[in-house]
């Protein structure tokens, strides 16, 4: 189905939106209809840029929770753009046998780009963008865990965050994380930069061939790679199944900066998209 600016608005008011935040649900239809599969796929929405103040988005305490107009407001528009644009429509286009809550806001935050350590840049100047672009992205995944408690002591926080990754499919992965867990990731254990932890997670989580061959959806994706010879898939199929492997590459860990006054963080493994310039849609 066509997608017109026009029904972009209809949305946009059914879901409560005023006009200042238009442009972040404009740009937010060029992703329209949102990730749909047979297995619970959810999305999650990202939005970086001076517009996050300008529109008033929660980026700091209980961020995630429901309690913010406008990250609601932008979470449920792609909702409705999906179900009337995307004609996602259950058991007749969607046919998830568990499907997924997150599809009701899509997980919309924005990223704490004022309370980021020295050197961690957000994400979309990580993608080229400069810093005063407004980019919104969306990231599409399954699982969501979070770390429960804060940090102790005891055990610096890139083991926890290892130790949770071995649970994910090894696809994709976003650390989502409190600017209190990645001020002691810079300032504890030595991680001046987002890549410089990306690269240190995919050389450390490591799970069984058997486990990551045995997840239905990395088959569906990479299988036919690894029959064509094409590494490094071929050599990872081949090893003995109780072997151990490294799933991720550093370049597929995204790491977000949100929320505030915990040490605690999500392992997810949503994988980040292109990003789109808001400026563009104003």
């Amino acid at each position: 189905r066509s997608l017109t600016v026009e029904k972009a608005a209809v949305c946009a008011v059914m879901a409560g939106a005023k006009p200042e935040q238009f442009p972040l649900i404009l740009a937010l239809a060029t992703y329209v209809p949102f990730g749909n599969s047979t297995s619970s796929m959810a999305n999650m929405i990202l939005v970086n840029g001076p517009i996050r103040n300008q529109v008033k988005m929660n980026y700091k305490g209980n961020v995630m929770g429901p309690h913010n107009e406008v990250n609601a407001v932008l979470g449920r528009s792609f909702a409705l753009m999906s179900k009337t644009a995307g004609n996602l429509h259950a058991g007749k286009t969607t046919f998830s046998a568990l499907g997924s809550t997150i599809q009701y806001n899509s997980l919309c935050i924005a990223e704490n780009e004022e309370a980021l350590p020295e050197g961690w840049d957000p994400v979309h100047v990580q993608m080229g963008f400069k810093p005063t672009d407004n980019v919104l992205t969306v990231a599409t995944g399954w699982s969501y865990i979070s770390s429960v408690g804060e940090v102790q002591r005891g055990y610096a926080p890139q083991y926890l965050l290892r130790d949770y990754m071995r649970s994910l499919s090894g696809m994709g992965s976003s650390v989502i994380m409190a600017p209190e867990v990645a001020g002691l990731l810079k300032d504890s254990q030595g991680f001046k930069t987002k890549q410089d932890l990306a690269t240190w997670l995919a050389e450390n989580v490591e799970k069984t061939v058997a486990s990551y061959w045995g997840n239905g959806v990395v088959s569906t994706m990479w299988a036919s790679m690894a029959i064509q010879g094409l590494e490094p898939y071929a050599s990872q199929r081949k090893a003995p199944p109780e072997s151990m492997m490294k799933p991720f590459q550093p370049r597929g860990i995204g790491v977000i900066v949100t929320g505030q006054g915990q040490t605690t963080w999500f392992a997810t493994d949503f994988m980040i998209g292109r990003g789109v310039l808001v400026d563009e849609w104003k």
